[in-house]
């Protein structure tokens, strides 16, 4: 057994505990019992989020920090195409699951101290690229940055994630859905539209457009396989929605 499966066990039975006395009232030693349960939860959840945190280290590349350097370290310096998150994910040994029974999240992705997992509901290509791309943006981004207030025991904006195993707790968790805006989606949102249209590449084709030309905007979304959406956040992102040398007809 793990230290970490060994300290959720223990917080389980300390869950447990605390629930049979619900309501200690005025009985002293009862109350003296609550208390010692409730500091003891609370020192092996801080164990718990270390370990996690030590573990998230190991699993994940620290100076992965964009998707710039995701693109340095798994593509070459010739690469002159779209860019394919599954293929990331696959590199980093992230474990891709499909699941229909998602409800009302389109991805997820979560950290069981072990493996970076993310779960998404097919539905066309373009748009699975950027579910993927988007839980990569939880994962290097959110997950490196926002362990201590976010993703310890958290579901954001989404149900429960069904699992093959009833023992199985995720412990860092992130969800992309429909209805959910908030500043962490808007940076998983902006991560994935980089990583989908990196910068480089694009300045590269640009570069190939005669001067006094243009290129049309739908022409550069085909080149990268990417839907209007992604391409506009990576176009705003990188000042270019309204170049000269881009016909912005997207609308």
């Amino acid at each position: 057994m793990t230290e970490l499966q060994n300290i959720n066990e223990q917080i389980h039975d300390t869950k447990q505990l605390l629930e049979q006395i619900e309501n200690p009232g005025s009985d002293k030693l009862m109350r003296f019992i609550y208390n010692q349960d409730n500091q003891l939860l609370s020192n092996l959840m801080k164990k718990k989020q270390k370990i996690i945190i030590e573990s998230f280290k190991e699993t994940v590349p620290q100076h992965i920090t964009s998707p710039a350097d995701i693109i340095e370290l798994i593509y070459t310096k010739e690469h002159f195409g779209p860019i394919d998150p599954f293929y990331i994910a696959e590199y980093f040994g992230f474990k891709i699951d499909q699941n229909y029974d998602l409800q009302g999240d389109i991805g997820k992705c979560e950290f069981d101290g072990e493996t970076i997992r993310i779960t998404y509901k097919a539905t066309q290509p373009v748009r699975d690229k950027f579910t993927i791309a988007h839980e990569l943006g939880h994962v290097f981004v959110h997950f490196s940055t926002g362990i201590d207030s976010v993703f310890i025991d958290e579901h954001i904006g989404g149900s429960a994630l069904p699992t093959n195993s009833t023992n199985y707790q995720p412990v860092m968790q992130a969800a992309r859905n429909t209805t959910t805006t908030n500043t962490i989606e808007a940076e998983a949102n902006e991560f994935a539209g980089q990583l989908l249209v990196p910068r480089a590449i694009l300045e590269r084709l640009l570069e190939r457009i005669p001067d006094n030309q243009s290129i049309s905007a739908t022409l550069i979304k085909k080149f990268f396989h990417v839907s209007t959406p992604v391409l506009e956040i990576s176009l705003k992102k990188y000042g270019l929605l309204f170049s000269s040398k881009i016909n912005n007809d997207l609308q």
